[in-house]
C-alpha cells in the first residue's frame, strides 16, 4: 500500500450513518428521504412521467392532433410535446403527480416558463415551416385517477 492510500473503515452506525436529510440536517428522516429511497423514488417519479407524456400525446392524436416532437431538449431548456392540429402548434408541458390535479392550474414558475418559451423559439427557428403558424402553450395535468388538459394555460 503506498503512502496517499487509505483503508475506508465501516460505514458509520451512529445516528442515521451521516446521510442528509432534505431540510440538510442529519437526524431521524433518514428512513423517509434517505439516499437509498432516493434512487428509487426518482426513478418512479421519471417512470410516471413518462406515462403522463404517453397519455398526453394520446389525447391529442384522439383530438386531432399530430405529434411533431417528443422530449425535445435544447440549450435553452426542455418541451415535452410539440403538436400540431391545422393552423395551432401546440407546446406541451406534462406535469405529472402522485396526487389528483386539483390543485392550481398554474403550477409553473415564472422561469419555467421563459425556458419553454425560449425553448419553443429555437424550435420554431429550426422549422421555419411551422413558424408562421399560430402559436400557444398548453398545459397536461396527469394524476392517479385524474387527466386535465388546459389549453392556452400561459
Amino acid at each position: 500500500m503506498t503512502a496517499s492510500a487509505r483503508v475506508m473503515g465501516p460505514p458509520r452506525t451512529e445516528g442515521n450513518g451521516g446521510v442528509r436529510t432534505r431540510s440538510g440536517e442529519h437526524g431521524a428522516d433518514t428512513a423517509r428521504y434517505g439516499a437509498a429511497d432516493d434512487g428509487a423514488r426518482r426513478r418512479a417519479a421519471y417512470v410516471l412521467g413518462l406515462r403522463a407524456e404517453d397519455v398526453t400525446a394520446w389525447w391529442l392524436r384522439l383530438s386531432g392532433y399530430r405529434i411533431v416532437a417528443r422530449r425535445l431538449r435544447s440549450a435553452a431548456g426542455e418541451i415535452d410535446l410539440v403538436a400540431r392540429r391545422r393552423n395551432v402548434v401546440a407546446f406541451v408541458e406534462v406535469k405529472a403527480r402522485t396526487d389528483a390535479c386539483d390543485g392550481p392550474e398554474d403550477p409553473l414558475t415564472p422561469t419555467a416558463e421563459r425556458r419553454i418559451r425560449a425553448a419553443a423559439d429555437l424550435f420554431l427557428a429550426r422549422h421555419p415551416d411551422l413558424a408562421s403558424r399560430t402559436v400557444r402553450f398548453d398545459l397536461a395535468l396527469y394524476g392517479r385517477r385524474s387527466f386535465r388538459y388546459v389549453a392556452d394555460a400561459f
